[in-house]
Protein backbone atom coordinates (compact mmCIF):
# COMPACT_ATOMS: atom_id res chain seq x y z
CA UNK A 1 0.00 0.00 0.00
CA UNK A 2 1.65 3.25 -1.06
CA UNK A 3 0.51 6.86 -0.49
CA UNK A 4 0.38 10.23 -1.86
CA UNK A 5 -0.60 13.49 -2.06
CA UNK A 6 -1.54 16.38 -4.48
CA UNK A 7 -2.60 20.10 -4.78
CA UNK A 8 -4.07 21.46 -7.77
CA UNK A 9 -5.72 25.07 -8.28
CA UNK A 10 -8.28 26.26 -11.01
CA UNK A 11 -10.13 29.99 -12.50
CA UNK A 12 -13.24 29.53 -13.68
CA UNK A 13 -15.28 31.96 -15.96
CA UNK A 14 -18.92 32.83 -15.94
CA UNK A 15 -20.71 33.58 -19.33
CA UNK A 16 -20.30 36.94 -20.26
CA UNK A 17 -22.31 38.93 -21.78
CA UNK A 18 -25.89 37.90 -19.64
CA UNK A 19 -28.53 38.91 -18.61
CA UNK A 20 -31.01 38.50 -15.37
CA UNK A 21 -34.29 39.92 -14.50
CA UNK A 22 -36.33 40.27 -11.51
CA UNK A 23 -39.13 41.79 -9.71
CA UNK A 24 -40.42 41.87 -6.22
CA UNK A 25 -44.18 42.37 -5.14
CA UNK A 26 -44.95 43.62 -1.49
CA UNK A 27 -48.48 42.93 -0.36
CA UNK A 28 -50.39 44.51 1.96
CA UNK A 29 -49.45 42.01 4.65
CA UNK A 30 -46.43 43.05 4.80
CA UNK A 31 -45.47 40.26 3.04
CA UNK A 32 -42.92 39.81 -0.47
CA UNK A 33 -43.27 38.17 -2.86
CA UNK A 34 -40.04 37.51 -5.64
CA UNK A 35 -40.86 36.75 -9.16
CA UNK A 36 -37.22 34.97 -10.81
CA UNK A 37 -36.69 32.61 -13.51
CA UNK A 38 -34.12 31.23 -11.52
CA UNK A 39 -34.04 27.22 -11.50
CA UNK A 40 -33.60 25.26 -7.89
CA UNK A 41 -31.85 22.74 -8.57
CA UNK A 42 -31.42 21.65 -5.35
CA UNK A 43 -27.87 24.14 -4.73
CA UNK A 44 -30.13 26.14 -2.66
CA UNK A 45 -31.14 29.53 -5.15
CA UNK A 46 -34.13 29.93 -3.34
CA UNK A 47 -32.88 30.49 0.28
CA UNK A 48 -29.86 32.62 -1.42
CA UNK A 49 -32.23 34.91 -3.12
CA UNK A 50 -35.16 34.70 -0.39
CA UNK A 51 -32.06 36.19 1.86
CA UNK A 52 -30.76 38.90 -0.12
CA UNK A 53 -34.08 39.76 -1.19
CA UNK A 54 -35.26 40.49 2.63
CA UNK A 55 -31.98 41.75 3.04
CA UNK A 56 -32.15 44.63 0.29
CA UNK A 57 -35.84 45.31 1.04
CA UNK A 58 -35.90 45.22 4.60
CA UNK A 59 -38.54 42.71 4.86
CA UNK A 60 -38.17 39.56 7.56
CA UNK A 61 -36.71 36.65 6.23
CA UNK A 62 -39.79 34.86 7.02
CA UNK A 63 -42.02 37.34 5.02
CA UNK A 64 -40.34 36.15 1.52
CA UNK A 65 -41.38 33.83 -0.40
CA UNK A 66 -39.80 33.12 -4.08
CA UNK A 67 -41.63 32.20 -6.98
CA UNK A 68 -41.00 29.13 -9.32
CA UNK A 69 -40.10 29.67 -12.75
CA UNK A 70 -42.81 30.21 -15.42
CA UNK A 71 -41.54 31.87 -18.45
CA UNK A 72 -45.26 33.23 -18.93
CA UNK A 73 -45.18 34.94 -16.13
CA UNK A 74 -41.90 35.42 -14.49
CA UNK A 75 -38.80 37.86 -15.59
CA UNK A 76 -36.34 36.90 -18.22
CA UNK A 77 -33.24 35.10 -16.97
CA UNK A 78 -30.83 34.07 -19.58
CA UNK A 79 -29.86 30.84 -17.74
CA UNK A 80 -29.41 28.87 -14.23
CA UNK A 81 -25.43 27.38 -14.83
CA UNK A 82 -22.36 28.81 -14.89
CA UNK A 83 -22.59 29.57 -11.35
CA UNK A 84 -24.08 32.85 -11.95
CA UNK A 85 -27.59 33.05 -10.25
CA UNK A 86 -26.41 34.27 -6.73
CA UNK A 87 -24.12 37.39 -8.45
CA UNK A 88 -26.55 38.03 -11.13
CA UNK A 89 -29.87 37.09 -10.41
CA UNK A 90 -29.04 38.57 -6.83
CA UNK A 91 -28.16 41.59 -8.62
CA UNK A 92 -31.30 41.72 -10.41
CA UNK A 93 -33.10 41.87 -7.09
CA UNK A 94 -31.09 44.26 -4.89
CA UNK A 95 -32.14 46.78 -8.28
CA UNK A 96 -35.59 45.37 -7.92
CA UNK A 97 -35.54 46.21 -3.83
CA UNK A 98 -34.20 50.19 -5.38
CA UNK A 99 -36.80 50.49 -6.86
CA UNK A 100 -39.45 49.14 -4.92
CA UNK A 101 -38.38 51.19 -1.63
CA UNK A 102 -38.32 54.55 -4.04
CA UNK A 103 -41.79 53.81 -3.98
CA UNK A 104 -42.59 53.42 -0.75
CA UNK A 105 -40.84 56.15 -0.05
CA UNK A 106 -42.71 58.45 -2.37
CA UNK A 107 -45.61 57.36 -0.82
CA UNK A 108 -44.77 57.31 2.70
CA UNK A 109 -43.42 61.23 2.16
CA UNK A 110 -46.93 62.16 1.72
CA UNK A 111 -48.36 60.62 4.84
CA UNK A 112 -45.39 61.89 7.00
CA UNK A 113 -45.28 65.30 5.05
CA UNK A 114 -41.43 64.49 4.47
CA UNK A 115 -39.14 65.07 1.37
CA UNK A 116 -38.29 61.57 0.19
CA UNK A 117 -34.75 62.33 0.19
CA UNK A 118 -35.38 62.37 4.33
CA UNK A 119 -36.39 59.02 4.63
CA UNK A 120 -35.21 55.92 4.56
CA UNK A 121 -36.22 51.79 5.12
CA UNK A 122 -35.19 49.82 7.88
CA UNK A 123 -36.81 46.86 9.57
CA UNK A 124 -39.87 46.59 7.45
CA UNK A 125 -41.01 50.66 7.85
CA UNK A 126 -40.18 53.54 6.53
CA UNK A 127 -38.94 56.49 8.87
CA UNK A 128 -37.74 60.29 8.72
CA UNK A 129 -34.02 60.10 9.28
CA UNK A 130 -33.09 60.75 12.93
CA UNK A 131 -36.61 60.63 14.18
CA UNK A 132 -37.17 57.01 13.89
CA UNK A 133 -40.36 57.36 15.95
CA UNK A 134 -42.16 58.98 12.92
CA UNK A 135 -42.20 56.20 10.77
CA UNK A 136 -45.05 53.87 9.07
CA UNK A 137 -44.72 49.76 8.36
CA UNK A 138 -45.02 48.75 4.91
CA UNK A 139 -48.72 47.42 5.14
CA UNK A 140 -49.70 50.73 6.48
CA UNK A 141 -48.31 52.46 3.44
CA UNK A 142 -50.40 50.29 1.44
CA UNK A 143 -53.02 50.34 3.05
CA UNK A 144 -53.34 54.28 3.05
CA UNK A 145 -52.32 54.55 -0.76
CA UNK A 146 -54.88 52.18 -1.38
CA UNK A 147 -52.15 49.91 -3.25
CA UNK A 148 -53.21 46.26 -3.22
CA UNK A 149 -49.32 45.52 -3.92
CA UNK A 150 -46.38 47.72 -4.61
CA UNK A 151 -43.96 46.18 -7.65
CA UNK A 152 -40.03 46.63 -7.87
CA UNK A 153 -38.42 45.68 -11.26
CA UNK A 154 -34.86 45.28 -11.77
CA UNK A 155 -32.60 44.10 -15.09
CA UNK A 156 -28.67 43.30 -14.15
CA UNK A 157 -26.73 42.79 -17.55
CA UNK A 158 -23.02 42.18 -17.68
CA UNK A 159 -21.05 43.68 -20.31
CA UNK A 160 -18.11 41.93 -22.17
CA UNK A 161 -16.87 38.70 -24.24
CA UNK A 162 -14.63 38.04 -26.68
CA UNK A 163 -14.37 38.68 -30.38
CA UNK A 164 -14.11 35.47 -32.32
CA UNK A 165 -11.74 36.55 -34.36
CA UNK A 166 -9.26 37.94 -32.61
CA UNK A 167 -10.09 36.40 -29.67
CA UNK A 168 -9.71 40.15 -27.58
CA UNK A 169 -12.26 41.41 -25.40
CA UNK A 170 -13.39 40.69 -21.32
CA UNK A 171 -13.26 36.94 -21.22
CA UNK A 172 -15.89 36.89 -17.70
CA UNK A 173 -16.72 39.39 -15.37
CA UNK A 174 -15.94 37.37 -12.67
CA UNK A 175 -12.87 34.92 -12.23
CA UNK A 176 -13.67 32.44 -10.01
CA UNK A 177 -10.77 30.40 -7.85
CA UNK A 178 -10.81 27.24 -5.87
CA UNK A 179 -7.99 25.16 -4.51
CA UNK A 180 -8.18 21.39 -3.72
CA UNK A 181 -5.74 19.00 -1.70
CA UNK A 182 -5.63 15.22 -1.11
CA UNK A 183 -4.21 12.63 0.30
CA UNK A 184 -4.74 9.25 -1.41
CA UNK A 185 -4.03 5.16 -0.94
CA UNK A 186 -3.01 3.04 -3.23
CA UNK A 187 -3.02 -0.88 -3.29
CA UNK A 188 -0.58 -1.66 -5.76
CA UNK A 189 -2.15 -5.83 -5.22
CA UNK A 190 -5.86 -5.09 -5.86
CA UNK A 191 -5.20 -1.48 -7.99
CA UNK A 192 -7.96 0.07 -5.36
CA UNK A 193 -7.81 3.76 -4.68
CA UNK A 194 -9.11 5.11 -1.45
CA UNK A 195 -9.30 9.19 -0.49
CA UNK A 196 -7.73 9.42 2.56
CA UNK A 197 -8.60 12.77 2.78
CA UNK A 198 -9.42 15.99 0.90
CA UNK A 199 -9.65 19.85 1.45
CA UNK A 200 -11.38 22.15 -1.13
CA UNK A 201 -11.12 25.35 -0.76
CA UNK A 202 -13.34 28.49 -2.60
CA UNK A 203 -13.40 31.99 -3.17
CA UNK A 204 -16.55 32.92 -2.45
CA UNK A 205 -16.20 37.40 -2.11
CA UNK A 206 -18.78 37.80 0.15
CA UNK A 207 -20.66 34.71 1.25
CA UNK A 208 -24.80 35.03 1.29
CA UNK A 209 -24.86 32.02 3.05
CA UNK A 210 -21.95 29.93 4.61
CA UNK A 211 -23.56 26.99 5.47
CA UNK A 212 -24.85 26.44 1.91
CA UNK A 213 -21.47 27.26 0.61
CA UNK A 214 -19.95 24.24 2.96
CA UNK A 215 -22.43 21.84 1.29
CA UNK A 216 -22.27 22.99 -2.19
CA UNK A 217 -18.61 22.48 -2.22
CA UNK A 218 -18.81 19.14 -0.31
CA UNK A 219 -20.84 17.95 -2.64
CA UNK A 220 -18.95 19.13 -5.69
CA UNK A 221 -16.29 17.22 -4.16
CA UNK A 222 -17.81 13.87 -4.28
CA UNK A 223 -19.58 14.89 -7.88
CA UNK A 224 -15.84 14.82 -8.95
CA UNK A 225 -14.53 12.17 -6.85
CA UNK A 226 -17.26 9.84 -8.59
CA UNK A 227 -16.10 11.29 -12.25
CA UNK A 228 -12.82 10.26 -10.80
CA UNK A 229 -12.66 6.57 -9.67
CA UNK A 230 -16.52 5.16 -11.15
CA UNK A 231 -18.09 6.90 -13.37
CA UNK A 232 -18.24 5.61 -17.27
CA UNK A 233 -20.48 5.56 -20.01
CA UNK A 234 -19.89 2.67 -22.14
CA UNK A 235 -20.94 2.25 -25.18
CA UNK A 236 -21.58 -1.64 -27.01
CA UNK A 237 -20.62 -1.67 -31.21
CA UNK A 238 -23.57 0.18 -32.40
CA UNK A 239 -22.94 3.15 -30.21
CA UNK A 240 -25.30 2.18 -27.76
CA UNK A 241 -25.07 2.89 -23.97
CA UNK A 242 -24.47 -0.60 -21.95
CA UNK A 243 -24.74 0.40 -18.56
CA UNK A 244 -28.07 2.52 -18.34
CA UNK A 245 -28.89 1.78 -15.03
CA UNK A 246 -27.42 2.28 -11.39
CA UNK A 247 -27.45 -1.02 -10.93
CA UNK A 248 -24.33 -0.65 -13.79
CA UNK A 249 -23.74 2.60 -13.66
CA UNK A 250 -21.43 3.08 -10.80
CA UNK A 251 -21.35 6.39 -8.55
CA UNK A 252 -19.87 7.02 -5.42
CA UNK A 253 -21.46 6.17 -1.87
CA UNK A 254 -20.88 7.19 1.74
CA UNK A 255 -18.46 4.49 2.33
CA UNK A 256 -16.17 5.46 -0.92
CA UNK A 257 -16.12 8.95 0.58
CA UNK A 258 -12.98 10.85 2.26
CA UNK A 259 -12.34 9.71 5.78
CA UNK A 260 -11.72 13.52 5.83
CA UNK A 261 -13.21 16.43 4.21
CA UNK A 262 -12.81 20.06 5.52
CA UNK A 263 -14.27 22.46 3.29
CA UNK A 264 -12.56 26.50 3.35
CA UNK A 265 -14.54 29.15 2.19
CA UNK A 266 -12.07 32.26 1.88
CA UNK A 267 -14.24 35.68 1.91
CA UNK A 268 -12.79 39.03 1.04
CA UNK A 269 -12.84 41.35 4.02
CA UNK A 270 -15.57 44.36 3.20
CA UNK A 271 -16.79 42.69 -0.40
CA UNK A 272 -19.90 43.57 -1.33
CA UNK A 273 -20.07 40.79 -4.60
CA UNK A 274 -20.93 36.91 -4.28
CA UNK A 275 -18.81 35.13 -5.95
CA UNK A 276 -20.37 31.95 -7.45
CA UNK A 277 -19.32 28.42 -5.86
CA UNK A 278 -21.73 26.35 -7.76
CA UNK A 279 -19.13 24.72 -10.30
CA UNK A 280 -16.29 26.49 -8.95
CA UNK A 281 -14.91 23.77 -6.92
CA UNK A 282 -15.52 20.27 -8.78
CA UNK A 283 -12.35 20.99 -11.76
CA UNK A 284 -9.78 20.62 -9.10
CA UNK A 285 -11.50 17.12 -7.69
CA UNK A 286 -10.48 15.00 -10.65
CA UNK A 287 -7.12 16.27 -11.10
CA UNK A 288 -5.58 16.45 -7.41
CA UNK A 289 -6.70 12.30 -7.34
CA UNK A 290 -5.15 11.48 -10.37
CA UNK A 291 -1.98 13.44 -9.33
CA UNK A 292 -1.72 12.05 -5.94
CA UNK A 293 -1.95 8.49 -7.19
CA UNK A 294 0.56 9.50 -9.43
CA UNK A 295 2.41 10.76 -6.41
CA UNK A 296 2.02 7.15 -5.00
CA UNK A 297 2.96 4.80 -7.43
CA UNK A 298 4.32 6.98 -10.25
CA UNK A 299 1.28 5.75 -12.72
CA UNK A 300 -0.22 8.45 -14.70
CA UNK A 301 -4.04 7.72 -15.74
CA UNK A 302 -4.64 10.19 -18.16
CA UNK A 303 -8.64 8.89 -18.74
CA UNK A 304 -10.92 8.98 -16.46
CA UNK A 305 -12.36 7.25 -14.01
CA UNK A 306 -8.75 6.21 -12.51
CA UNK A 307 -10.40 2.24 -12.22
CA UNK A 308 -8.43 -0.52 -10.52
CA UNK A 309 -7.58 -2.18 -13.54
CA UNK A 310 -6.17 1.24 -15.02
CA UNK A 311 -3.58 1.17 -12.06
CA UNK A 312 -2.92 -2.19 -12.16
CA UNK A 313 -1.83 -2.40 -15.92
CA UNK A 314 -0.01 0.58 -15.76
CA UNK A 315 2.17 -0.66 -13.13
CA UNK A 316 2.68 -3.80 -15.35
CA UNK A 317 4.03 -1.07 -17.94
CA UNK A 318 5.98 0.57 -15.85
CA UNK A 319 7.68 -2.33 -14.31
CA UNK A 320 8.49 -3.30 -17.74
CA UNK A 321 9.66 -0.25 -18.91
CA UNK A 322 12.06 -0.06 -15.91
CA UNK A 323 13.69 -3.32 -16.72
CA UNK A 324 14.15 -2.48 -20.25
CA UNK A 325 15.46 0.77 -18.96
CA UNK A 326 18.13 -1.13 -16.69
CA UNK A 327 18.88 -3.48 -19.37
CA UNK A 328 19.77 -0.47 -21.25
CA UNK A 329 21.92 0.96 -19.16
CA UNK A 330 23.93 -1.88 -18.33
CA UNK A 331 24.57 -2.02 -22.23
CA UNK A 332 25.88 1.19 -21.99
CA UNK A 333 27.85 0.84 -19.14
CA UNK A 334 29.14 -1.91 -20.51
CA UNK A 335 30.48 -0.14 -23.81
CA UNK A 336 31.66 3.04 -21.81
CA UNK A 337 33.38 0.88 -19.45
CA UNK A 338 35.34 -1.26 -22.75
CA UNK A 339 35.45 2.35 -24.27
CA UNK A 340 37.81 3.08 -20.58
CA UNK A 341 39.79 -0.57 -20.39
CA UNK A 342 40.24 -1.10 -24.44
CA UNK A 343 42.12 2.77 -24.60
CA UNK A 344 44.31 1.62 -21.45
CA UNK A 345 44.95 -1.88 -23.52
CA UNK A 346 45.94 0.40 -26.54
CA UNK A 347 48.41 2.61 -24.64
CA UNK A 348 50.25 -0.44 -23.01
CA UNK A 349 50.39 -2.02 -26.23
CA UNK A 350 51.57 0.88 -27.88
CA UNK A 351 54.08 2.07 -25.32
CA UNK A 352 55.32 -1.87 -25.06
CA UNK A 353 55.85 -1.75 -29.24
CA UNK A 354 53.44 -4.58 -29.58
CA UNK A 355 51.75 -5.01 -33.05
CA UNK A 356 48.07 -3.58 -32.27
CA UNK A 357 46.78 -5.68 -35.27
CA UNK A 358 47.87 -8.98 -33.81
CA UNK A 359 46.07 -12.07 -34.79
CA UNK A 360 44.89 -12.30 -30.93
CA UNK A 361 43.83 -8.79 -31.00
CA UNK A 362 41.74 -8.90 -34.11
CA UNK A 363 40.00 -11.66 -33.01
CA UNK A 364 39.08 -9.79 -29.66
CA UNK A 365 37.69 -7.12 -31.64
CA UNK A 366 35.56 -9.31 -33.48
CA UNK A 367 33.93 -10.93 -30.13
CA UNK A 368 33.79 -7.21 -28.77
CA UNK A 369 32.24 -5.55 -31.82
CA UNK A 370 29.60 -8.38 -32.36
CA UNK A 371 28.37 -7.55 -28.60
CA UNK A 372 28.44 -3.39 -29.26
CA UNK A 373 26.39 -4.41 -32.54
CA UNK A 374 24.14 -6.17 -29.93
CA UNK A 375 23.94 -3.14 -27.63
CA UNK A 376 24.17 -0.65 -30.32
CA UNK A 377 20.44 -2.67 -31.63
CA UNK A 378 18.46 -2.76 -28.02
CA UNK A 379 19.89 0.97 -27.37
CA UNK A 380 18.50 2.33 -30.57
CA UNK A 381 15.72 0.66 -29.96
CA UNK A 382 14.96 3.01 -26.92
CA UNK A 383 18.12 5.48 -26.63
CA UNK A 384 17.91 7.40 -23.79
CA UNK A 385 17.23 11.13 -24.79
CA UNK A 386 20.23 12.56 -23.78
CA UNK A 387 22.92 9.99 -26.37
CA UNK A 388 22.87 11.01 -29.78
CA UNK A 389 24.28 7.82 -32.07
CA UNK A 390 26.26 8.33 -35.18
CA UNK A 391 26.48 5.89 -37.78
CA UNK A 392 29.23 3.42 -36.81
CA UNK A 393 29.50 5.14 -33.01
CA UNK A 394 29.43 1.97 -30.86
CA UNK A 395 31.30 -0.45 -33.10
CA UNK A 396 33.91 1.96 -32.96
CA UNK A 397 34.25 2.46 -29.64
CA UNK A 398 37.56 0.53 -28.05
CA UNK A 399 36.46 -2.60 -25.52
CA UNK A 400 38.07 -4.96 -23.95
CA UNK A 401 38.47 -8.75 -24.74
CA UNK A 402 35.80 -11.06 -23.57
CA UNK A 403 33.32 -8.42 -21.97
CA UNK A 404 30.27 -10.17 -22.07
CA UNK A 405 29.65 -13.33 -19.37
CA UNK A 406 26.24 -15.00 -17.92
CA UNK A 407 24.36 -13.25 -15.53
CA UNK A 408 21.92 -15.52 -13.68
CA UNK A 409 20.11 -12.66 -12.26
CA UNK A 410 19.77 -10.38 -14.73
CA UNK A 411 16.30 -8.76 -14.56
CA UNK A 412 15.73 -8.19 -18.69
CA UNK A 413 16.86 -11.70 -20.44
CA UNK A 414 19.45 -14.78 -19.92
CA UNK A 415 22.37 -12.78 -20.64
CA UNK A 416 23.91 -9.15 -18.85
CA UNK A 417 27.00 -7.25 -20.46
CA UNK A 418 29.46 -7.36 -17.51
CA UNK A 419 33.27 -6.49 -17.83
CA UNK A 420 35.63 -9.56 -16.69
CA UNK A 421 38.38 -8.57 -15.07
CA UNK A 422 41.50 -7.91 -17.00
CA UNK A 423 44.37 -10.95 -16.50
Amino acid sequence: VHRGKAVTLVIKATITPSTSTAALKLNEDGSLNVLTSSVELGQGAKTVLAQIAADAAQVPLEKVLVSEPDTDLTPYDQQTSSSRTTFSMGSAIVLAARDLTRKLMDLAGEFLEVAAHDLRVREGKVEVRGVPERSLDYASILRRARRGTLIGEGAFTTQGGLDLETGQGIGSVHWHQAAAACEVEVDTETGKVKVLSFYPSVFAGRAVNPRLCELQTEGSTFFGLGQALFEEMKYDDHGQVVNRNLGDYMIPSFEDGPLELRVTLLEHEGAGESHGIGETSLPPVMPAIANAVYNAVGVRIKDLPITPEKILRGLKEKNIAAARELFLREILLAVALGFVVRARDYLQKKEAGQDEESEHHKNSKRDVDFFCGVGLFFCLSRPPPHILFYRHGITALFCPRGLAKPARHSPCGRYSLVPRPLK
